[in-house]
């Protein structure tokens, strides 16, 4: 129960994300795993491509950052995944 009242609040955060003004990205990872970087990390909006099943935590940490400082994927929710995984 305590599970789907979570991805409820999830849904709703996104819902008031969604209907802001402001520029916004929803980034999705997939299990997060503690291993060394590893490149390349894909990346696709949901149900646009299969993604892969783990993504690093520092390769995560690079797509955030560069996301950021590049102005990529703007009004987006992108899914995460270290390619080849």
């Amino acid at each position: 129960m305590l599970r789907y009242a979570t991805f409820d609040d999830h849904d709703g955060v996104d819902e008031v994300v969604r209907a802001s003004d402001t520029d916004w990205t929803l980034v999705r990872a997939v299990f997060l795993a503690d291993k060394p970087v590893v490149t390349p990390v894909r990346a696709a909006e949901a149900g646009t491509d299969k993604p892969g099943t783990r993504i690093n935590r520092a390769d995560l940490a690079r797509f955030l950052l560069d996301t950021v400082e590049q102005g990529m994927w703007i009004r987006k929710a992108p899914v995460v995944w270290n390619a080849g995984r």
